[in-house]
C-alpha cells in the first residue's frame, strides 16, 4: 500500500488517465500477439514477443497502480467510492474483467508456438477486450469522471457561499462607513454653529468623516479582489 499526499482533483485526473492507458494497453497487447503468432521469422517473432510481454507488465503495473496506489505517479490507494464499488460487485460476481483478461492472455503467452489454436484464442481474447474489457474500462473512467465533477460542482458551491457571506460582511462595513459619514457630516454643521468653540469639534469631525470614506474605499478595493478570486474559482 501506497501511502502520498494528494490533491483529489489532480489526483483524479490521473486516474483517468490511468484508465485510459489500459485501453490503449490492452488493444495493443492483442494486436501484437496476432502478429507474434503469425510471423514466421524467428528474430521478428521474438521481437513481437517482448513488446507483448512488456505491454501486458505495464497493463498490470497500471491496473496495480489505480488499486494499490502508484508513488511514482503520485496515486494514492483507491478512493473513489463509485469505482471501488465496481470492482467489488465485478469481483464478488467473479466477472471482473481486468483479471480474466490478464489471466487468459498469461495463458496465451504460455503457448504462443501453438500457431493455429493460438490465433484462434486471440481472436477469440480479441473480442472480449474491444466488448466487455472496453465497457469495464469505460465504466472505471467515467467513475472518476462524475467524481471529479462532483467534487468541482461541490467546490463552485462552496465558492459561492464564501462570496456571499464575504459580500454580506462588506456590505455591512459599507453601512457603518455611512451611518459614520452621516454623523461626522452632521457633527461638522453643529461645530461651525458653535463657532470658535467649535473648531476643535470640527477637526475630530472632519478626520472620522475621512476615516469613514477611507473605509469605504477599501470595502470596494476588496470586494472587487473577492469578486475577481471567486469568479476564477468557479471557472476551473
Amino acid at each position: 500500500m501506497v501511502n502520498v499526499d494528494f490533491d483529489q482533483e489532480e489526483t483524479l485526473g490521473r486516474l483517468i488517465n490511468f484508465a485510459g492507458r489500459l485501453r490503449m494497453l490492452s488493444h495493443r497487447i492483442v494486436l501484437f500477439a496476432l502478429l507474434t503468432a503469425r510471423e514466421g521469422d524467428v528474430d521478428e517473432r521474438q521481437t513481437l514477443l517482448e513488446t507483448v510481454t512488456q505491454s501486458l507488465g505495464d497493463f498490470r503495473s497500471t491496473h496495480n497502480g489505480i488499486i494499490h496506489g502508484d508513488r511514482v505517479a503520485e496515486l494514492p490507494p483507491l478512493f473513489s467510492p463509485t469505482v471501488i464499488k465496481l470492482f467489488a460487485d465485478a469481483d464478488l460476481a467473479g466477472e471482473n474483467p481486468i483479471s480474466k483478461f490478464i489471466t487468459a492472455f498469461q495463458e496465451i503467452l504460455e503457448n504462443i508456438e501453438a500457431t493455429e489454436d493460438i490465433q484462434d484464442k486471440i481472436k477469440t481474447l480479441s473480442l472480449f477486450v474491444s466488448t466487455d474489457l472496453l465497457a469495464f474500462l469505460n465504466s472505471i473512467a467515467d467513475g472518476f469522471k462524475n467524481d471529479l465533477d462532483r467534487m468541482n460542482s461541490d467546490s463552485r458551491a462552496e465558492a459561492a457561499d464564501r462570496q456571499k457571506v464575504i459580500g454580506g460582511a462588506l456590505q455591512s462595513i459599507d453601512d457603518i462607513s455611512s451611518k459614520v459619514k452621516f454623523i461626522a457630516l452632521n457633527a461638522s454643521i453643529e461645530a461651525a454653529r458653535a463657532g470658535e468653540f467649535g473648531r476643535t469639534f470640527a477637526v475630530i469631525a472632519r478626520e472620522v468623516r475621512t476615516l469613514s470614506e477611507n473605509s469605504r474605499a477599501v470595502s470596494s478595493d476588496l470586494r472587487r479582489q473577492f469578486d475577481t478570486l471567486f469568479s476564477e474559482a468557479t471557472d476551473k
